[in-house]
């Protein structure tokens, strides 16, 4: 198995966001995480303005000037409003109104759809074709005659955006922010559980791993970081869908009018698995009757990150409150929004330390090395799929950098760690783990450990 092709064994985090079928108002345009103050009164210039041959549409996929046409035939983004015209889309809107009167509002009309399957239609644009350029670039109306400019590139990020509304993609801590915007949701876009009941897939977002799955064709080359680009961009993305979890939470505890408590933030799995168990007994892993366990996919992790025992405290404090239900939705939404917080000044860290160090001074093999073998002991602490496959993720990702830090001819692992791929993908049919062995899984982890001996 290729070094490049560890990251795309487990497909998760790949489907876009939709929401309640019901009309609402637009979601609001994603703010900058940080301190980025973004132009708000922008207009969107929509796809075409930048497809000329003179543009970004003037050369092959692959190839500079070949951005539109990989974002065209490569990038699935572009197909996320034909989504809402699929029979799948048809029946959870059937589904969502079989009890209710009236003539529902088809999904490729919903507000609530476009924000995210079509975000510039949802606002002033009229080319509505999937998520554009500009929904992750930022409308164009100021920034289009000037973009290519060398006074305009001579600018800083801040400056770039704070005048010309031209998102700062380049800062990896914003960017995962952005595409959590959707693929883990906000106020605006929530896909709660009666929308994943009624067929919508599960939000499990994983940026390293969309980032190297087969179906999508990247526009770009990383220019503004190092080798180590997959171990950061993993490191940042652990803390930025933490951050945007954190902030959903609070937003819907802290909703009086929402149902509560509300079933997407626990553990599928927990439910929805075989009888015969798909955890067994084993320390760590029983729950206290009638509880919920909270985070298992965009926390199981966090503490390789988190930076500080404050804000692991914090995480934990949550879930205490989230586990032992039906909790004070008050209280929860507060301590959510106080960690959300506390994760926000860990992602501004992490970034700062990327843009110092990532291309002055790279995470070298030593170092990936201790990172690697830190996420593989901690997956042994794991109490679920959704924990196993975040850690084989972050252990993916870091042997990626592994394997082009200077002087790095090939780490040890990648037999079981393609091994471990395999075993986490869901079999043909279903959505969930069924099947998988949790032994098997764990004996795979330990075989990444140093002491074991094992080699590729």
């Amino acid at each position: 198995m290729a070094v490049r092709h560890l990251l795309l064994a487990v497909a998760v985090g790949t489907g876009a966001a939709t929401l309640s079928l019901t009309q609402a108002a637009p979601a609001e345009r994603p703010a900058a995480a940080f301190d980025y103050k973004l132009p708000r009164e922008i207009h969107f210039t929509g796809n075409l303005s930048c497809a000329s041959a003179a543009c970004h549409a003037g050369a092959d996929a692959g190839r500079p000037g070949g951005e539109y046409a990989a974002w065209v035939h490569g990038d699935p983004h572009s197909r996320a409003y034909e989504a809402l015209f699929k029979q799948a889309s048809r029946r959870m809107v059937e589904r969502l109104h079989a009890d209710r009167p009236g003539k529902p509002v088809p999904a490729h009309q919903s507000e609530r759809c476009l924000s995210c399957h079509a975000p510039e239609a949802s606002h002033d644009s009229t080319s509505v074709r999937g998520v554009g350029c500009e929904s992750c670039h930022g409308p164009a109306e100021k920034y289009l005659t000037v973009h290519y400019q060398h006074e305009f590139k001579a600018l800083t990020r801040h400056e770039k955006a704070e005048r010309y509304g031209l998102y700062p993609a380049k800062d990896l801590a914003f960017r995962v922010t952005l595409c959590a915007s959707c693929h883990v949701g906000n106020a605006g876009r929530d896909v709660d559980h009666a929308l994943l009941a009624a067929g919508h897939p599960r939000l499990a977002f994983e940026y390293t791993g969309y980032h190297h799955n087969p179906r999508y064709q990247r526009h770009w080359r990383e220019t503004a970081y190092g080798p180590d680009f997959d171990a950061r961009g993993w490191e940042i993305g652990q803390i930025a869908c933490a951050k945007s979890a954190a902030e959903l939470l609070a937003a819907r505890a802290g909703s009086p009018d929402r149902p509560w408590p509300e079933l997407a933030e626990s553990s599928c799995f927990a439910c929805h698995k075989d009888l015969s168990g798909w955890l067994k007994a084993r320390a760590g892993s029983a729950r206290k009757p009638g509880s919920l366990s909270w985070g298992t996919w965009y926390f199981s992790a966090l503490d390789l990150g988190a930076g500080d025992d404050t804000l692991r405290g914090e995480v934990r404090k949550v879930a205490e409150r989230m586990e032992n239900t039906p909790g004070d939705r008050t209280e929860i939404a507060a301590r959510a929004g106080r960690l959300a917080k506390r994760l926000s000044g860990r992602l501004r860290e992490l970034q700062d330390a990327a843009d110092a160090d990532s291309l002055a001074r790279p995470y070298d093999g030593k170092q990936l090395a201790a990172r690697y073998d830190t996420v593989v002991r901690h997956a042994l602490m794991a109490r679920d799929w959704d924990g196993l496959t975040q850690h084989y993720l972050g252990a993916a990702a870091i042997y990626y950098a592994w394997a082009l830090a200077p002087g790095v001819r090939d780490p040890r692992p990648r037999a079981p760690l393609g091994q471990l791929g395999e075993s986490l993908r869901f079999p043909k049919g279903y959505n969930s783990p069924h099947g998988a062995d949790p032994d098997r899984l764990l004996e795979l982890f330990r075989k990444l450990r140093p002491e074991s001996g094992e080699h590729p």
